[in-house]
């Protein structure tokens, strides 16, 4: 594993264009210049995702025998880091000059399918179907339990109903929790710009021992003189990284 691990270490340095990882023979022909498909520089704009699966079993590892892959597969994964990147765009770079006939197995332009549910959103908020979960000063539709189960229940027959409506989780309840039980200071400063479809919001909700469960939470915030000393530990919180509130 040690030997495939440095075979693949050299490799991916030709990949990166690493000068001098591999010096053509003197006389030969010069190889052609490998590197990456997109023109973003990984560990800042980009992410590797997933590596090649090098576990010939029915688990999975990457080259360096760590989790970053899944079984059986035959590809290098790059993703954007975030929302901001996404939204500016990477350029996908071509391996030779040629025109693009086709989307890869007849995917959707993605450009395209954001840009749609983007005018939904407008469309919903302009006809008044937003934010049905808070009151009509904070930009609702002041519907309660009953109703929102119906709207929820409707919103759920396509995977972005909630989110065209401003109703997705987990803004909705962060959403909630604030107008419910936030100072009038954090509701005047977090609140609309959730509300308005502005930003996202993350809940550091589950733990290693409690799950999901609210109740069973036991990381606790102290307050230290003009400081909050936070105790405990949380693990896959929903859209951290890329949320505006905490």
């Amino acid at each position: 594993m040690a030997m495939r691990s440095l075979a693949l270490s050299i490799w991916f340095a030709a990949l990166a264009g690493v000068p001098g990882a591999f010096a053509p023979a003197a006389g030969a022909q010069t190889p052609p210049q490998l590197e990456l498909p997109v023109d973003c520089q990984i560990g800042a704009a980009c992410v590797v995702q997933n590596y090649v699966d090098q576990d010939p079993g029915p688990g999975a590892r990457d080259h360096t025998c760590g989790p970053l892959s899944y079984d059986g597969h035959k590809g290098t994964d790059i993703r954007v880091a975030g929302r901001p990147e996404m939204a500016a765009g990477v350029a996908v770079l071509a391996a030779a000059p040629g025109v693009v006939r086709a989307l890869r197995d007849g995917e959707a332009d993605r450009g395209a399918w954001i840009s749609a549910i983007i005018e939904l959103r407008g469309k919903a908020r302009a006809e008044g179907l937003w934010n049905p979960h808070l009151p009509a000063e904070w930009g609702g539709m002041g519907l309660g339990p009953v109703a929102m189960a119906f709207v929820s229940a409707e919103a759920g027959r396509t995977g972005i109903g909630a989110y065209v409506i401003n109703a997705q989780a987990p803004d909705e309840g962060n959403m909630h929790t604030l107008y419910h039980w936030g100072t009038d200071e954090q509701k005047a400063k977090y609140l609309p710009p959730i509300a308005r479809g502005e930003t996202i919001a993350a809940f550091a909700l589950t733990e290693p021992h409690a799950g999901s469960d609210v109740l069973s939470m036991k990381t606790e915030a102290r307050l230290d003189g003009d400081d909050w000393v936070i105790n405990g530990e949380k693990k896959f919180i929903s859209q951290a990284g890329d949320a505006g509130t905490y």
